[in-house]
C-alpha cells in the first residue's frame, strides 16, 4: 500500500493531488491519500480529509511507501518505523515552508530520503519528473516490467575506465537498443560517464576515457555528459552537452589548489567560538596523551568543536584556524567536543570570539593540504551536530 499525506496546513496542494491520482490509475498497489485542505475529486485513489494521530500511525505502519509533506510529525513517525519516504515540501515562500526545506536538507544529508534502488520507486520517479540513471541489467529488467503514469527520462551510464558503475563498452549498443524499445522511457536517451583522474593533469587517462565515451555514443542521438568538477576546470573539450558541477558549486577546488585561483568563491564557512582562554606555562602538555608540550609561556584557546562534529581527530599539530584576523595553530589532540589552539602570550582573544575552521578567510584547500585530508572528506564528514544556517 502507498500512503500519501498532503499535510494539515490550510493550503491546497492540487498539483500533488492530481499527480498521485494519475499514478493510482496505473498501479495495482492500493493508494490512500490524506488530503487535508486540498479539495480534489479523486477518481482512482482512496481519499479522506483528516484522521486522528492513532489512525495516522496505523496508516504509516501499514504502508510500503510514504509520500509526505515536509512536516516533522509524519516524517519522524515514518523514520521510527524505518519506512521508505518520498518527501515533497511545498514551494510557497512562507516561514513555515522555509522550515520544511531546512528539514529536507537535513534528512537528505542524513541519507533518510530514498534513492532509486527498487522498481517500486519507478512510478514515484515518473510522478515527480525525476531523471534516473541505468547502469546494470537489473535496472533494465525493472524498467521493462514497470507500470508508470508517464515516460521517465533515463541516462545510460557507461563505464569508460572508472570501473565502478556503468555498462561495459561492449554492452552499450545492446542497452541502447533495449532502452529505445521501451514505452516506459522518454525517447531522448541520455549518456553519462565519470572521469577517474580528471584532476591529474600529467595523466593521459582522462583523454582515453573521453575518447572511449565519444566512440561509444557516436551516431546515437541524446545528450552526453562526462565532466564533473575536475573535467569542467581542466578538460574543456569534455564539456559536451551538459556538465555536472559538484564540489566547485561550493566554491571549493577538486585539487589542493585554492579555489580562488580558478575564480571560485567559497560559500561555506565552518565556524565555532572560544569556549575558554587559559594561561599556559612552558613545559606543560595539553589534551589527551600529552602529545604537545608548550615550548614557552602562552595562552591556550579552547574551541567548541571536535571529532563528534566531524572535525578530523588526527589533524597534525599546526593545522590552521582563523581567529580575530590571524591564523593560529591547533595544538594537542582534537577531542570529541573541543580542540585547543595556541593563541600566543600577548593575545587579547576573549571567550565567545568567533573561530573559523575553514571558509573565505581560511580556504578549506589550505586545511586539506596541511592535514592530508581531501576537501571532499572534510565537508562530507560533518555530523548532524553541526547547526546549518543558510544565508541568501
Amino acid at each position: 500500500m502507498i500512503f500519501a499525506s498532503l499535510g494539515t496546513m490550510d493550503m491546497a496542494f492540487i498539483r500533488m493531488a492530481k499527480a498521485i491520482d494519475e499514478w493510482a490509475a496505473t498501479t495495482q498497489e492500493e493508494v490512500i491519500v490524506q488530503t487535508g485542505y486540498t479539495h480534489f475529486n479523486y477518481r482512482h485513489a482512496k481519499a479522506f480529509d483528516f484522521c486522528t494521530k492513532d489512525e495516522m500511525q496505523q496508516y504509516i505502519k501499514s504502508a510500503d511507501i510514504l509520500i509526505l509533506q515536509g512536516g516533522w510529525g509524519a516524517i519522524s513517525e515514518a523514520m521510527e518505523q524505518k519506512k521508505r519516504i518520498v518527501v515533497i515540501p511545498r514551494h510557497d515562500k512562507t516561514e513555515h515552508i522555509h522550515d520544511q526545506f531546512q528539514l529536507i536538507r537535513k534528512l537528505d544529508k542524513l541519507g533518510c530520503v530514498i534513492g532509486v534502488f527498487d522498481e517500486k520507486d519507478l512510478p514515484i520517479i515518473a510522478v515527480n519528473n525525476i531523471e534516473t540513471v541505468v547502469h546494470n541489467r537489473e535496472q533494465l529488467e525493472a524498467l521493462k516490467r514497470a507500470v508508470v503514469p508517464s515516460p521517465i527520462k533515463v541516462w545510460l551510464k557507461i563505464d569508460t575506465g572508472m570501473h565502478r558503475l556503468g555498462v561495459s563498452l561492449d554492452e552499450v549498443d545492446y542497452f541502447y537498443q533495449e532502452l529505445k524499445k521501451l514505452p516506459q522511457i522518454q525517447p531522448h536517451l541520455g549518456f553519462v560517464s565519470h572521469f577517474s583522474r580528471a584532476d591529474e593533469l600529467d595523466s593521459d587517462y582522462t583523454q582515453v576515457q573521453l575518447d572511449r565515451f565519444l566512440q561509444a555514443t557516436k551516431d546515437k542521438g541524446g545528450e552526453r555528459t562526462i565532466a564533473a568538477s575536475g573535467g569542467i576546470l581542466f578538460w574543456p573539450e569534455a564539456h559536451l552537452d551538459c556538465i555536472r558541477p559538484g564540489i566547485i558549486m561550493y566554491g571549493i577546488s577538486p585539487t589542493d589548489t585554492v579555489g580562488a585561483e580558478f575564480g571560485l568563491t567559497p560559500v561555506m564557512n565552518l565556524t565555532s567560538s572560544l569556549l575558554a582562554v587559559r594561561e599556559h606555562k612552558k613545559g606543560e602538555p595539553v589534551g589527551y596523551g600529552g602529545i604537545w608540550t608548550s615550548p614557552k609561556n602562552t595562552k591556550i584557546g579552547v574551541v567548541a568543536i571536535g571529532y563528534g562534529d566531524g572535525y578530523p581527530r588526527d589533524v597534525p599539530e599546526g593545522t590552521p584556524v582563523y581567529l580575530n584576523g590571524r591564523i593560529v595553530p591547533i595544538v594537542g589532540r582534537v577531542s570529541m567536543d573541543m580542540l585547543t589552539v595556541d593563541l600566543g602570550a600577548d593575545s587579547q582573544d576573549k571567550v565567545g570570539d568567533e573561530v573559523i575552521l575553514w571558509g573565505k578567510e581560511l580556504p578549506i584547500e589550505t586545511v586539506a593540504k596541511y592535514s592530508g585530508i581531501l576537501s571532499y572528506e572534510l565537508i562530507t564528514k560533518l555530523t548532524p551536530r553541526v547547526i546549518t544556517e543558510y544565508v541568501d
